[in-house]
């Protein structure tokens, strides 16, 4: 994490936020997610978002249904995340940066990307790597069959024999 010193004063460089000004337009969250917009009753057509919903959208002085609309954050925590930001990213509740930087740090750990970065550090000749990928596989297939038979042992254990 990086802090930045300025003026005696600490501060984070990720806090700093963009405010919405009257020139943006008004926030429409059908265009963030379209398949909540009218689905055509022809199975066989690929549904598109409406032409005049998209148009109307960057209008600044447009009002829009209130009722009908899903806040910012509703819209968003439905659509799916994609990209290049997928499974990277997470959600901050409340300006708890600390649980947020914990459930990434989760993340991270579940989809072993440490486990990768030590993998990438050196470049591996194809001859090597492929024994280094067959030696892994033997040891997970060995790891599975043992812990099988030890199942066996506990279960016949149990039964008395």
């Amino acid at each position: 994490m990086k802090f930045v010193a300025h003026n005696a004063l600490w501060y984070r460089s990720f806090s700093a936020c963009v405010r919405a000004t009257e020139k943006h337009p008004v926030f429409n969250s059908k265009l963030l997610n379209p398949i909540h917009d009218r689905i055509s009753s022809d199975t066989n057509n690929i549904s598109k978002p409406n032409e005049s919903i998209l148009n109307q959208s960057f209008r600044p002085n447009n009002i829009f249904d209130i009722n009908t609309m899903l806040s910012p954050r509703e819209d968003a925590l439905s659509s799916k995340l994609t990209g290049i930001q997928a499974g990277r990213s997470v959600s901050v509740f409340n300006g708890n940066t600390m649980q947020a930087l914990g459930r990434l740090n989760a993340v991270v750990k579940s989809n072993q990307i440490p486990r990768d970065k030590a993998n990438q550090r050196f470049y591996l000749k194809p001859g090597k790597a492929r024994e280094i990928r067959r030696s892994q596989k033997h040891r997970k297939d060995f790891m599975q069959g043992f812990k099988r038979l030890i199942e066996v042992v506990k279960d016949a254990k149990r039964k008395g024999y």
